[in-house]
């Protein structure tokens, strides 16, 4: 009797079949799946090949740039593909001198990105920098380690007279914000200013001695140094506006100091800038 009642439940209720689910496990083998089986009694994971769940269709990776998996602040060593930031001379790993990326100047010297620089450091790591990066070192390496040799060093020398120079160092941090500074072919329109720029270069023209046009550069080298002073608190407040309003005034003055040197055949803004060695005297 009990082999009947058996008989016709199977054909009232017919045992369900498993079911196969298959799904992605992330592992160290990109291509490794995991089968799970689904029973009415039981369950249970068997591993399985990708050609049998997924049929002729396989699992692939693409090599990548760097820049474009990870953004603009990650290179590739173009040796040993080992990730690297941009202002690396050499790869960490392999230590082989890496192609010129742009880079921010402070980044190239570990320094701060601020207007009131430590001269002397900054010198300081110039030099540390130049010795290992000049192309004498890489005479005997390959073709492709003598060219970036090369890259490295002129745009570490140009880094380096940005930064020195008060001009083209609060230039260059106003462009790093994206602000227009004057620039060439365009004009400053503030009257009172431009008249007391004509009235210099009017001087200038009318002086006949070297004593009379020394005594006009100092007046105007105390007003390039006022115009500095302002320069280092407007960026310490970040002021960007009044700092772009005295870079330009900071521009003209250094042209006429400029005109003066042809006039004097003498440097006059070299002696202006700040000596390294005067802030650790």
């Amino acid at each position: 009797t009990w082999l009947m009642l058996l008989l016709v439940h199977r054909r009232v209720f017919p045992p369900r079949p498993a079911t196969r689910i298959t799904s992605i496990i992330r592992t160290a083998k990109p291509c490794a799946i995991t089968s799970v089986v689904i029973h009415p009694r039981r369950m249970m994971t068997t591993k399985v090949p990708a050609s049998e769940a997924f049929g002729s269709r396989r699992m692939m990776t693409t090599k990548v740039p760097a820049s474009e998996a990870f953004g603009s602040g990650v290179t590739t060593c173009w040796s040993c593909q080992e990730l690297n930031a941009p202002s690396d001379f050499f790869c960490p790993k392999c230590k082989i001198v890496q192609p010129c990326y742009q880079c921010n100047y402070f980044q190239y010297f570990s320094l701060p990105p601020s207007y009131d620089l430590d001269l002397y450091q900054l010198q300081q790591n110039y030099h540390a920098l130049q010795r290992k990066l000049h192309p004498d070192r890489f005479v005997r390496k390959s073709p492709k380690e003598q060219s970036f040799s090369r890259e490295q060093s002129a745009s570490l020398n140009g880094a380096y007279h940005a930064l020195t120079s008060p001009l083209l160092r609060a230039q260059y941090m106003l462009q790093l914000r994206k602000i227009d500074v004057l620039g060439e072919g365009k004009s400053y329109a503030d009257p009172k200013f431009l008249t007391e720029i004509l009235s210099l270069r009017e001087d200038l023209m009318e002086l006949e001695t070297k004593e009379e046009i020394k005594e006009l550069a100092n007046s105007v080298k105390e007003k390039y140094q006022n115009c500095v002073a302002q320069l280092s608190k407007n960026f310490r407040d970040s002021d960007f506006e009044s700092a772009k309003q005295n870079t330009i005034y900071l521009q003209y003055y250094t042209k006429i100091l400029e005109e003066i040197e042809n006039l004097l055949g003498e440097s006059i803004l070299d002696q202006i800038y700040t000596k390294p060695s005067q802030q650790h005297e």
